[in-house]
C-alpha cells in the first residue's frame, strides 16, 4: 500500500490515470531516494523487496490493452 501526489499542472495527460476508470501505469523509483531491504517469503521461499520509502521519478500511462 502506498500513498502518493500525481502532479497534472506540466502534463493534463496525467489526468487518464483517474478518468473513465483510470489506466494501467508503469511507475520508476528514484534508486538514490529508496529506503527498503530484501526478505524471503516463509510460505513459498520467494525473495522480495519491502519499500519504506522512495520518490517516484517517471511515470508511463500504458494503453488499455496492457
Amino acid at each position: 500500500m502506498t500513498e502518493g501526489f500525481l502532479w497534472t499542472g506540466q502534463y493534463p495527460e496525467a489526468n487518464l490515470i483517474y478518468e473513465d476508470g483510470g489506466k494501467p501505469g508503469s511507475m520508476e523509483l528514484d534508486k538514490e531516494s529508496l529506503d527498503g531491504y530484501w526478505t524471503k517469503n516463509s510460505n513459498n521461499g520467494m525473495d522480495f523487496f519491502i519499500i519504506n520509502d522512495a520518490i517516484f521519478s517517471k511515470i508511463c500511462i500504458l494503453g488499455d490493452d496492457v
